[in-house]
């Protein structure tokens, strides 16, 4: 109901964009270790956000992934984040 209500503003300014975002301090690193640790997972969740937000209607994506390379091993993480927003890119550019 709450996101219905955000996307009805867009009526009101054509030019609001409004963004879903995942993740921040609460959440922590794990989640998206797990998430990003295989080309397998990242597909998913890739894939699972992209229909999330055009069924609610949301313009885009946060990706909140407070300091990747916290969680015990900086490079991998580091390297597992770029791999994810990549991949988040070169979807967005075949849409």
């Amino acid at each position: 109901e709450l996101y219905g209500r955000l996307i009805l503003l867009k009526e009101k300014n054509p030019a609001l964009k409004v963004m879903l975002s995942v993740g921040g301090y609460k959440l922590g690193v794990i989640p998206f270790i797990s998430m990003s640790s295989t080309a397998e997972n990242r597909q998913i969740f890739i894939t699972d956000s992209i229909d999330y937000l055009r069924r609610f209607g949301f313009d885009g994506l946060d990706i909140d992934w407070e300091s990747p390379g916290q969680g015990g091993n900086p490079v991998q993480e580091k390297i597992m984040f770029s791999k994810l927003i990549q991949v988040n890119v070169t979807i967005r550019n075949n849409h």
